[in-house]
């Protein structure tokens, strides 16, 4: 059940989802719907670092 009250938008909980999915960086960005490149920047890695928002971290929990 979503619950915004659970948003944790540390690039170490998002990369646990990730891995616990068992899903690429990529795979995953295609599944919940946006680029590789916003994947990466949620992620920490790359020149830009942004906050993943909330409706996207549940997806990717969803996945896991």
């Amino acid at each position: 059940m979503p619950d915004a009250a659970r948003h944790n938008p540390r690039p170490e909980y998002i990369r646990g989802l990730l891995a616990y999915s068992g899903l690429t960086q990529a795979a995953a960005a295609a599944r919940i719907g946006v680029t590789s490149r916003t994947m990466r920047q949620w992620l920490g890695r790359g020149n830009v670092t942004c906050s993943i928002p909330y409706s996207a971290q549940f997806c990717l929990e969803c996945l896991a």
